[in-house]
């Protein structure tokens, strides 16, 4: 299972001397089949993109979940709180998209806590909630790099600074505390 996992990130690689996606597509879905969430997140992946496969955001939302329901995985965690929260291939829902984010960002996922950022700050969810946007760009500043090689657009240290403007002394205590009591969940 674990060979033919590799194997399909040997043809999806960047390398375009061993590029297949038609291999790439064939090895993940064996080892999907038995179970191995890598290959089940990277058949989502395909799915989204169109790789290989017509595009399919519902098809995409079906293997992301299998990965992120068994097998915790992160990623697909991200991923599927990308998919409903742009409503593409499930029902558009913040509130699904913000707890699909959470599991991710739970485990360290910088993208889904600069995400879960910006949806307290705004209040996309329950409202605006300085805390835990704080909270959540605060965790997000420690992987900015990985935030931007996602979207350059995206700025944990600006969403940081909007949030603590609207903060009173107490408020930015309540998140740091909240900050330095917060532990990666694996």
């Amino acid at each position: 299972m674990t060979a033919q996992y590799e194997l399909g990130r040997l043809y999806h690689g960047a390398s375009p001397a061993t590029r297949d996606p038609a291999l790439a597509f064939e090895w993940f879905t064996k080892a999907a089949g038995k179970g191995h969430v890598g290959a089940q997140y990277y058949l989502g992946l395909m799915h989204a993109r169109g790789e290989h496969v017509r595009q399919d955001y519902f098809r995409a939302a079906e293997w992301y979940r299998l990965a992120a329901n068994l097998g915790h995985h992160a990623e697909a965690q991200f991923a599927l709180g990308d998919l409903y929260f742009r409503g593409l291939g499930v029902p558009n829902g913040y509130a699904e998209a913000l707890a699909w984010y959470k599991k991710a960002a739970d485990q360290g996922h910088p993208v889904a806590q600069y995400r879960l950022g910006v949806m307290y700050s705004e209040g996309w969810v329950d409202g605006f909630d300085a805390i835990r946007a704080y909270k959540w760009f605060t965790l997000a500043l420690r992987g900015q790099d990985r935030i931007t090689a996602f979207d350059a657009t995206l700025d944990a240290k600006a969403g940081l600074g909007h949030v603590a403007a609207k903060m009173n002394e107490n408020q930015i205590k309540r998140a740091e505390a909240a900050v330095a009591s917060w532990r990666l969940k694996r």
